[in-house]
């Protein structure tokens, strides 16, 4: 089954990938540049993150939250590396 996520925000990015790694066929389609809606940053000189939208800071005690942002979080940071299991949409092409 083909299924569209409008919006690669953080609740687009996770619906999409959860429903992907259940088989199946997502493409998300995002309006803005760039994916990760709020949550946005950008590395800038000397290896700095800046973040587009001001700070924000994420809380939860809920392991299973926990569990699957360390799939791809590696430091306060840094996000590991993933294979997109989906196809994204973002400044009028498929990245």
């Amino acid at each position: 089954m083909n299924i569209a996520v409008v919006g690669a925000g953080i609740s687009g990015a996770t619906v999409a990938r959860k429903l992907a790694e259940a088989g199946f066929f997502v493409s998300v389609f995002e309006k803005k540049q760039v994916v990760g809606g709020s949550c946005y940053d950008a590395e800038q000189e000397a290896g700095l993150y800046v973040q587009k939208c001001g700070a924000h800071i994420f809380h939860t005690s809920n392991k299973n939250v926990v569990d699957f942002l360390s799939r791809f979080i590696t430091s306060k940071k840094s996000f590991r590396s993933s294979t997109w299991i989906c196809n994204i949409y973002c400044s009028n092409k498929f990245i």
